[in-house]
């Protein structure tokens, strides 16, 4: 028996945006480690009378660009809060077509959020917005949170995808639902 058109589809994609997201967390982490490490450095430093200067400079970029990159990993696996305490009660039918509403307007909001994002990015660029005390560039931090916003909105309409799937009836493995 053929795999319709639409489950290889489904399911190339799905392996790629894994792939991706994957990728993205470990670039989150890294991040993240860096971060942490900075922090180490300097606590260390600070006791010998050597702290690093900027230190919280370098972190708050670090950790902000790492947020971003943890967004469509998180949707993507179902790591995200729900809250069915409403949809509960509802038949089935109705919760799975609430989640592809529900996917469709936090689409819209993530959306949103990347336009503006790239917008501030493209501001701070422009207007060469730099940090007060160690005059580092505003626009890399934005650049990579446009970047993982517009991975997070495809991640989400991906959930969206899966979730009308489930919807109509269509079988979906246990680790590319919505809810993990």
């Amino acid at each position: 028996m053929s795999v319709p058109a639409e489950n290889g589809i489904y399911f190339r994609f799905a392996g790629w945006l894994f792939r991706l997201c994957d990728g993205l967390a470990l670039i989150g982490g890294a991040f993240m480690v860096v971060a942490m490490l900075m922090l180490v450095a300097h606590v260390i430093g600070n006791a010998f009378g050597a702290p690093i200067l900027g230190v919280t400079e370098i972190v708050e970029r670090l950790i902000g660009a790492s947020i971003f990159c943890f967004l469509a990993p998180c949707q993507l696996k179902g790591a995200n809060i729900v809250v069915d305490y409403f949809s509960k009660p509802l038949p089935e039918w109705m919760r799975n077509w609430s989640d592809v509403l529900v996917t469709l307007v936090f689409a819209l909001v993530a959306l949103v959020l990347t336009w503006r994002l790239g917008a501030g990015g493209m501001s701070a660029f422009t207007r060469n917005k730099q940090s007060m005390f160690l005059g580092l560039p505003e626009w890399p931090v934005y650049l990579v949170g446009t970047i993982a916003c517009v991975i997070w909105v495809i991640t989400i309409l991906f959930s969206t995808w899966t979730a009308v799937r489930v919807a109509t009836g269509l079988s979906v493995p246990q680790e590319t639902t919505i809810h993990g």
